[in-house]
């Protein structure tokens, strides 16, 4: 009782320390593989790897006005035997996939990396 309390009281104590304002996100760019959408599919089903997760992404697509976004589906596939990934961004309307990650190693119980 006497520990939490304790640390309550320092909790609240460091939050009237000033912090340091941090500038705003900035943009930044790294290469990534684009392909025509068949092309990139094909290089997921010849690595065995199915989808098992899948949302739309808001993406940016003119390098003239990075506020301007698209929908575009991304998708995380995997193979359980080899735990490798691989995550595709697909964009439609210019008939192009990329892929934004890919590796190994994968390991479903991160929120220890939290704690």
């Amino acid at each position: 009782m006497y520990l939490t309390t304790t640390i309550r009281i320092l909790l609240i104590l460091v939050s009237f320390i000033p912090s340091v304002v941090l500038a705003e996100p900035k943009w930044y760019t790294k290469p990534v593989q684009c392909g025509p959408i068949k092309e990139v599919e094909q290089l997921v089903k010849d690595h065995n790897e199915v989808a098992i997760f899948g949302a739309i992404s808001k993406v940016s697509v003119d390098e003239s006005n990075l506020n301007t976004f698209i929908e575009a589906p991304v998708y995380l596939f995997y193979k359980a035997e080899e735990k490798t990934f691989t995550f595709i961004e697909f964009n439609y309307q210019g008939e192009i996939a990329c892929i934004i990650s890919w590796g190994g190693n994968v390991d479903f119980d991160v929120q220890k990396y939290f704690e």
